[in-house]
C-alpha cells in the first residue's frame, strides 16, 4: 500500500523533519519499468505535475533490459507482447505475479507450492561457486562496460530534460540482494542470496551466468562510480542505496527477494531517500 511503501514512508518522514513546508509525493513506480521508460513516463505524464524533485530507484530491472545488451529500446519492444498482457491482466500473467508474491516463503517455510512453478522460474543453485568469483566477473567485465554505456547516455538525456524543466533530481541505484556491498544479511537473506534465483522460463544458461555476475560485481566495480560522476556533475543528487544501507545489522530484516522490501526496509530506505531531499531543501525561515 502507498502508507506502508517507500513512497507514504517518505512523506511522513519529510512531514515529521520540516513542518513548515507542506509535502506531496507521488509514488510513479511501475512494474518492469526501466530508466528510459522512466524518462518517457516523465515526459508523457509526470512533467504535468510540475515537480520540484523527481526521485528515480533504478538498477535491477536494468540489468534485464539493457545493460547486459546495450540494446534497452530494442529490448523492451522485444517484451510487446508481455506489456499488453500486463495492461489486459490476462490469466497468462498470474503465474508471473505468484512467483513474485511467493519467491519469499516458498523455499523457507511454504513446501506445497507445485513442482512446475518451481521448475519454471526459480533457479536453485550455489551462487558462490567458482564460475560466479571475481575472477570470472573480471573476465567479461569490459563486455558489461561496454554494454553500459547506453545506459549511461540515456541517464544525460534524461537529466538534460530535468535540467531544461528546471526540476531537481536525486537518481538512486536501488538495494539488490545479490550485491557485495550490502547490509549485514540475516540468515534468511544470506539463504536467498546464495541460492535462490529468480528468473522466467527459457533464459538460457550462458544468459543467466552473465546476469548474476553483473548482479553481483558490475554495480560495485563500475557502474556506481560512473554514474555518480555523471550526476553529480550535472548538479543533481546520487544515492547508491547498497552503499547507504551498509550499516543495517543481520536482525534488520530489509529484503523479502532480490530487491523488494519489508515493511520496514521500506521505512529505512524512505529515511535515507528523506535526508537527501532534506539537503537539497531551502533553509528553515
Amino acid at each position: 500500500s502507498y502508507s506502508l511503501g517507500p513512497a507514504g514512508q517518505l512523506e511522513r518522514y519529510l512531514s515529521s523533519q520540516r513542518p513548515d513546508l507542506k509535502f506531496e509525493v507521488i509514488n510513479a513506480a511501475s512494474v518492469d519499468r526501466t530508466l528510459h521508460q522512466s524518462m518517457i513516463y516523465y515526459l508523457e505524464t509526470i512533467s504535468r505535475f510540475s515537480p520540484d524533485i523527481v526521485i528515480n530507484m533504478d538498477g535491477y530491472n536494468d540489468l534485464f533490459y539493457g545493460l547486459m545488451s546495450g540494446r534497452p529500446y530494442g529490448e523492451i519492444e522485444s517484451r510487446l507482447g508481455h506489456y499488453i498482457n500486463l495492461m489486459n491482466n490476462v490469466q497468462s500473467y498470474k503465474p508471473y505475479l505468484m512467483h513474485l508474491l511467493n519467491m519469499g516463503y516458498r523455499k523457507y517455510l511454504h513446501r506445497f507450492v507445485s513442482d512446475r512453478l518451481k521448475m519454471q522460474y526459480f533457479v536453485a543453485e550455489d551462487l558462490d561457486q567458482e564460475k560466479y568469483s571475481l575472477p570470472a566477473y573480471k573476465a567479461v567485465e569490459g563486455r558489461f562496460v561496454a554494454s553500459s554505456q547506453r545506459f549511461l547516455q540515456i541517464l544525460n538525456h534524461y537529466m538534460a530534460v530535468l535540467k531544461s524543466d528546471k526540476v531537481d533530481f536525486i537518481f538512486s541505484l536501488q538495494p539488490i540482494l545479490y550485491r557485495q556491498i550490502n547490509k549485514q544479511w540475516s540468515a534468511i537473506e544470506d539463504r536467498m542470496r546464495r541460492t535462490v534465483f529468480s528468473m522466467g522460463p527459457g533464459v538460457q544458461p550462458e544468459l543467466k551466468d552473465r546476469f548474476i555476475l553483473m548482479a553481483k560485481y558490475f554495480f560495485d566495480n563500475y557502474l556506481s562510480r560512473a554514474a555518480r560522476h555523471q550526476v553529480e556533475k550535472k548538479g543533481f543528487g546520487f544515492l547508491d542505496l547498497n552503499e547507504e544501507i551498509h550499516h543495517l545489522k543481520s536482525d534488520f530484516e530489509l529484503y523479502v527477494d532480490y530487491c523488494h522490501f519489508t515493511k520496514e526496509g521500506s521505512r529505512a530506505v524512505a529515511e535515507i531517500l528523506g535526508q537527501a531531499v532534506l539537503k537539497r531543501l531551502p533553509s528553515r525561515p
